[in-house]
């Protein structure tokens, strides 16, 4: 039988640069609201950057240019706006970091929109990318008819959504230089695809390996989009942004799913469960491998993706993990020693964030959320919450002057000046923060339940006009 695997995988490998046909047409939305679907909150929508987005009267040409060149901007904000949560915790770093200040103050709900009932079997949507004015969203689903959409940042109206009929799983979205990527993972219809982020319309699909996995949100960086799967999970992939070009592929010692490649300075690190691989951006040749010794084995499933911070430092957490609520332990890498520089003694089970020399981070055992030493691993503060939340989950987000987590029951941000809570929502959920100060909460328990909601933090970062990047 893993004959006729190997040979399925290797047909449709044969696929690759080939464009299949999505079943479900793409729709472009009129302008406004979509009655039904979104909730606007009484208050007035603030002011935003960009207008309504509307659809080209005929697609535009798909400009190509050489791998390691950025694609067209078309929808970049200008160098000194806040920047955009492109992919899973932010960045390619993947360090949850918002480089700006905002007041407590000043938050309030503008929207909440909820997935369209279609009979599905999970209902849910997965966590959100942000391109400027925009939210790019897709369903979490298995074995349906699941789609990705993009919503106004404004009102939460739809703009346009593409609907992939009759496939096995449509993971998380990542956007950058004005396109939305995406994968979609089974066996024949294992694709990453990008779609014009403001009008939807198709630029790239080129196919990979894979055995029925769910993958993160993809990982742009340097005009390359990189990919962790594989027909066993153990490859990372690396296409051209713009052509969709496979440009390599290279081997981790062990397969797991729910993961996504960290780029930085050239380098693109994998955790494997095991293992911190290392391999140049360009050609993907090795660099090195750093073997994290408490974890021996084969993970499985990862849920989770390494953190770049110094440049001599990796963190991640340790093993495995079937779910994302299963603790581990945080491990950080030494580049340079080729070494673990030290491993918590707590267990956590939030995903990590990473601003000025600090890790981020929420353990149920005890339960306490954890400023930890980037350099030593220990705890300089911790917060503990009352009694109505039983367990911190999902993912962290630092900004300048706050950090939120979610546990259980709400959101909570605190002030890293005094250490204490500022404002907490009654809503769990994935959390991300756009350029336009919008903060997103893919509310979720155990389960996504395909509601989102939009707050907008209408913050002012310390010293300019507006949102501004802090320098």
């Amino acid at each position: 039988m893993k004959f006729w695997h190997i040979v399925v995988a290797w047909l449709a490998a044969l696929s690759i640069g080939a464009w299949m046909v999505v079943s479900g047409p793409l729709r472009v939305a009129p302008d406004g609201p979509s009655q039904g679907d979104v909730q606007v909150a009484p208050q007035p929508a603030p002011a935003y950057r960009k207008g309504p987005v509307s659809a080209a009267q005929s697609p535009p040409p798909v400009l190509r240019q050489p791998a390691g060149v950025s694609a067209p901007a078309n929808a970049v904000p200008d160098e000194s706006a806040l920047g955009e949560w492109e992919t899973f915790q932010r960045d390619a770093r993947h360090t949850g970091y918002v480089p700006a200040s905002f007041h407590p103050g000043r938050f309030r709900e503008i929207w909440t929109w909820e997935r369209p009932e279609d009979g599905s079997v999970l209902g849910g949507i997965n966590a959100v990318a942000t391109a400027p004015g925009l939210v790019a969203i897709s369903d979490e689903e298995y074995h349906g008819n699941p789609a990705i959409r993009v919503l106004r940042e404004a009102d939460g109206a739809l703009v346009w959504e593409q609907v992939f009929q009759n496939y096995p799983a449509l993971n998380p979205p990542a956007v950058k230089n004005g396109a939305v990527y995406v994968t979609t993972t089974g066996h024949e219809q294992t694709f990453l695809w990008g779609f014009g982020v403001e009008d939807g319309t198709p630029i790239i699909q080129n196919s990979f390996y894979s055995q029925w996995p769910r993958l993160l949100a993809p990982t742009v960086e340097g005009g390359r989009v990189f990919v962790a799967s594989g027909y066993m999970n153990d490859q990372v992939y690396a296409f051209d942004a713009v052509g969709g070009d496979l440009a390599w592929t290279s081997p981790t010692r062990w397969g797991v799913d729910m993961s996504t490649p960290a780029v930085h300075d050239g380098r693109v690190f994998q955790y494997d469960g095991s293992n911190l691989h290392a391999f140049d951006a360009l050609s993907g040749a090795p660099i090195g491998v750093i073997p994290d010794p408490q974890s021996p084995g084969a993970a499985g499933t990862y849920n989770g993706a390494p953190v770049v911070g110094y440049a001599d430092s990796v963190t991640a957490l340790s093993g495995g993990a079937y779910n994302s609520f299963e603790a581990r332990h945080l491990v950080n890498f030494s580049l340079a020693r080729n070494r673990i520089r030290w491993r918590s003694s707590r267990t956590y089970a939030t995903q990590p964030a990473r601003a000025k020399g600090v890790i981020y981070a929420g353990s149920n055992t005890p339960k306490s959320f954890d400023a930890i030493d980037e350099a030593t691993g220990q705890v300089l503060w911790s917060w503990v919450p009352g009694p109505e939340d039983v367990a911190f989950q999902h993912n962290v987000v630092v900004t300048a002057n706050l950090v939120f987590v979610s546990t259980d029951r709400a959101v909570h941000a605190l002030s890293l000046r005094t250490k204490r809570l500022v404002w907490s929502y009654p809503v769990p959920g994935k959390l991300a923060i756009s350029g336009g100060g919008t903060l997103y909460i893919v509310e979720t328990t155990e389960r996504s339940t395909g509601r989102l909601i939009a707050i907008s933090l209408n913050g002012r970062a310390t010293g300019g006009r507006g949102l501004r990047r802090l320098r």
